[in-house]
């Protein structure tokens, strides 16, 4: 696990249309994992068809899901991700960890039904789901990218709830395994809990990483797992 990361899955009582925030449980200094909780009211909703000629940015919201995991006790806790096949995502090992049910929604909140953990990497905090009678026609290939600082990436992702939320920013800094245990992407594009397992793109439209956790103390130092963590993950598989 990745070294002064404190996890942060709080639970929330499911009640019918409404959207209701969970206490953060603890705290601690280093990296706060975020996995805050959300209900969402679109079980059964109709997929909206894909348009086609995409922007880069509209592909990556079409990519993206919020995920709502079930646990011991039916508490709920709501993360992001990323389909990466037509048919698998990748999201934070935190996200899904103890829990035993996934529900799989769109940007828009439509339900696309139920996924399963595959394969998963605790160290690097990295899983891979798989979704059950599903298939997307917008996904990112997983591929080993060359990254720089002051790289321009975009961030897509479930804050707070808040499905379908694109932020923008930098990266600014890259940190090695002697600062976190793992290598990691330190980037400036605001991100908040449930924005856990969101995919960070480049200017290219690549997937370089996944939203992990921010700094507690100061402001704007948040950090991604690096897409050769993800690969390294598949590759195993």
């Amino acid at each position: 696990m990745i070294k002064q990361i404190h996890l942060v899955v709080a639970s929330l009582l499911v009640l019918s249309s409404c959207l209701e925030s969970g206490q953060q449980s603890g705290g601690s200094e280093g990296i706060d994992l975020f996995g805050i909780e959300a209900v969402l009211d679109a079980r059964g909703s109709a997929v909206q068809p894909i348009t086609s000629s995409l922007s880069p940015t509209e592909r990556l919201l079409e990519a993206t899901v919020t995920l709502l995991v079930s646990g011991n006790h039916q508490e709920v806790s709501q993360g992001s991700g990323v389909f990466i096949e037509r048919n698998r995502l990748v999201t934070n090992f935190h996200v899904i960890e103890d829990g035993n049910e996934i529900e799989v929604y769109d940007a828009q909140r439509n339900y696309l039904g139920q996924g399963r953990v595959v394969s998963q990497d605790e160290m690097h905090d990295v899983a891979v789901v798989e979704c059950i009678a599903v298939s997307r026609d917008v996904y990112f290939p997983v591929e080993k990218v060359d990254v720089k600082i002051g790289d321009e990436i975009f961030v897509a992702g479930a804050p707070t709830g808040l499905s379908g939320t694109l932020s923008t920013g930098i990266i600014s800094a890259l940190r090695d395994e002697d600062e976190f245990d793992v290598p990691l992407i330190q980037i400036t594009a605001p991100i908040s809990p449930g924005s856990s397992g969101g995919p960070v793109m480049d200017k290219n439209g690549k997937l370089i990483g996944i939203a992990v956790g921010s700094m507690t103390d100061g402001q704007a130092l948040n950090f991604a797992v690096p897409s050769a963590q993800i690969k390294n993950l598949l590759d195993r598989d």
